[in-house]
């Protein structure tokens, strides 16, 4: 690797840790801490597919202020995780069943 240049994994992490997830959290791990009282290592696929779906308008899909916006949004994160073979149809099932 030359200088100046990130692998894509050290762009994800980057990303990750510097992203905005509402409520003064930025970067992932205060993004779990926020919204779910865990390290980001723990989330359940439900927890991770809502922290995932955030950045695009964390106001709007704050959980805390709009929880059918939030859970709408959650799914749309599921839908494309299942479209994208990343979760089993079981997998998506439950986490769609899952509360908030």
């Amino acid at each position: 690797m030359t200088a100046g240049r990130m692998t894509k994994r050290q762009i994800l992490g980057a990303y990750l840790n510097e992203v905005f997830y509402g409520r003064h959290a930025y970067g992932a791990q205060a993004g779990a801490q926020t919204f779910f009282s865990t390290n980001a290592q723990r989330l359940t696929l439900p927890q991770a597919a809502l922290l995932a779906g955030l950045p695009q308008a964390p106001s709007t899909y704050d959980p805390l202020s709009h929880p059918e916006r939030a859970l709408a949004r959650r799914n749309e994160v599921l839908r494309a995780m299942r479209l994208a073979g990343d979760v089993t149809r079981r997998q998506y099932l439950a986490a769609r069943r899952a509360p908030l």
